[in-house]
């Protein structure tokens, strides 16, 4: 292997698949350079710009992405070199990708950016009492607050302090997540028995009254409590505050489809359309 003065090595694994591993570092210069190749530089700025949460990036993270930019930039430069860059070929998929780049940002502010937090409230009940037949228990079913506590004092602790008044549950959830004690949690959430396990949590589930707390019980994720805020027979209706989440994603999606039509219908009014095809071309195209 030749041992270049800079301390980057060249690796060559398998066919043709290559890898760099920077093997000294060099200090940086003030824009934070991370690599060059040739005239080109790679900047810690330029990737945290590219990153969801610059924060969560680690330093391996960033090693990765600066390997695979010297690579990317190395077959660039050298298709540059070559003349690729200018063929037709290039051109066409270049056009070809702003179009859709800029039809995916159009859908994005016009259509996709609608959310379920833009349903209405009255649109919500309207549907609920609309499809109240789709909504109802098809078997026993309970409606729980839960939370999995890392060890029994903590769990124990849980316990005491949700049987206060006054939002004693979310106080409780608040220290113990505060201490870091909580494994996991779910505010609201209906169960059947056959997602409820082990059994023993259904069984100690079905037992209990409205609003009790029930002591915590070891699983195998931690130490598990409950409050029941429901019980459904089969048949009963489901409460609305239970399945609202699910009603708002249905009704923003139709949203969705809706807003779709109505913009592609506003844009052929707008727009001088013309279509040079032979009505008998389109029936046998579409087979009917």
């Amino acid at each position: 292997m030749t041992k270049y003065r800079c301390g980057v090595r060249l690796l060559l694994i398998g066919a043709g698949v290559c890898t760099f591993f920077l093997s000294c570092s060099k200090p940086a210069p003030a824009a934070r350079e991370l690599a060059r190749v040739n005239d080109a530089p790679l900047t810690k700025d330029m990737i945290e710009s590219r990153a969801e949460d610059p924060r969560q990036l680690s330093e391996a993270q960033i090693r990765m992405y600066a390997n695979r930019w010297v690579i990317s930039e190395l077959l660039f430069q050298e298709a540059k070199r070559q003349g690729l860059d200018e063929s037709e070929s290039v051109k066409r998929s270049l056009e070809d990708a702003h179009k859709q780049l800029a039809v995916a940002a159009l859908l994005e502010k016009e259509v996709i950016a609608i959310s379920p937090a833009d349903v209405s409230a009255e649109q919500v009940q309207a549907y609920y009492e609309k499809h109240l037949d789709e909504f109802t228990a098809q078997e026993p079913t309970l409606w729980l607050q839960t939370v999995v506590l890392r060890n029994r004092r903590s769990g124990e602790e849980f316990h005491d302090r949700a049987l206060a008044r006054d939002g004693g549950w979310s106080r409780a959830m608040e220290e113990q997540k505060a201490a870091n004690n909580v494994a996991g949690s779910a505010d609201s959430v209906i169960h059947t028995q056959s997602t409820l396990y082990p059994s023993e949590l259904w069984r100690l589930a079905t037992a209990m009254k409205l609003h009790d707390v029930s002591f915590p019980v070891k699983t195998s994720a931690g130490y598990f409590v409950m409050r029941l805020l429901g019980s459904l027979k089969r048949g009963d209706a489901m409460p609305l505050a239970i399945i609202e989440p699910r009603i708002r994603e249905r009704l923003s999606v139709e949203l969705r489809q809706q807003r779709y039509s109505d913009l592609i219908e506003s844009l052929r009014k707008k727009n001088n359309v013309q279509l040079f095809y032979a009505e008998k071309d389109t029936l046998a195209a579409t087979g009917e």
